[in-house]
């Protein structure tokens, strides 16, 4: 007997979980994750705790929620640079075309 379809079905696991790991870490949410993980190993701190639980957790995903919005907005910004050079070069462009061609 073969083990194959055991043996493909501990890659696709593997595979499974190393992608959600680069995942959760590119993100900036393996702080969150880890302290779910934790708060799950102590069930009775979290039923005492709740507002601490949810407080901390809270933080743990604002944190790369501001870190991915600023990211956003210094993109755009640099966008918008970028296509104010752009304009501003194209108008240069066109009125040395105009004033050449008048000549």
């Amino acid at each position: 007997m073969t083990n194959l379809p055991i043996l493909v079905q501990i890659a696709v696991g593997l595979s499974l979980i190393s992608l959600f790991l680069l995942v959760v870490t590119k993100t900036g949410l393996l702080p969150a994750v880890l302290y779910e993980w934790g708060v799950g190993l102590f069930p009775a701190w979290a039923a005492e705790h709740p507002a601490a639980r949810w407080g901390i957790l809270a933080v743990l995903l604002l944190l790369p929620a501001l870190y991915w919005l600023g990211r956003f907005l210094r993109w755009r910004q640099e966008e918008r640079l970028a296509r104010g050079e752009l304009l501003a070069r194209a108008a240069r462009l066109t009125a040395q075309r105009r004033q050449d061609s008048t000549q």
